[in-house]
């Protein structure tokens, strides 16, 4: 009566989400690699902006490396027009 039953990953049927990454072979260190990076440089933008309101050119001060958007590729404008 007093023992405790506890349900593990094994005990309980996989998730569409768990069977999905089984059959795609997980997560690529790529992708887990730029997860990590966007949330550093979030990190170093709310540092920056943490004293107040900044323009553009004073973020890239003031930050080493971050990319607002990534619509274009390294050495191409996002916007052709």
């Amino acid at each position: 009566m007093g023992e405790k039953t506890t349900t593990g990953k094994a005990d309980r049927p996989k998730r569409p989400i768990e069977i999905l990454r089984d059959r795609l072979g997980g997560v690529s260190k790529e992708l887990q690699a730029s997860v990590k990076e966007q949330g550093r440089i979030r990190k170093l933008l709310r540092g920056a902006l943490a004293g107040g309101p900044r323009t553009v050119p004073e973020l890239g001060a003031e930050c080493d490396r971050w990319r607002f958007s990534r619509h274009g590729q390294p050495g191409r404008p996002a916007h052709a027009g």
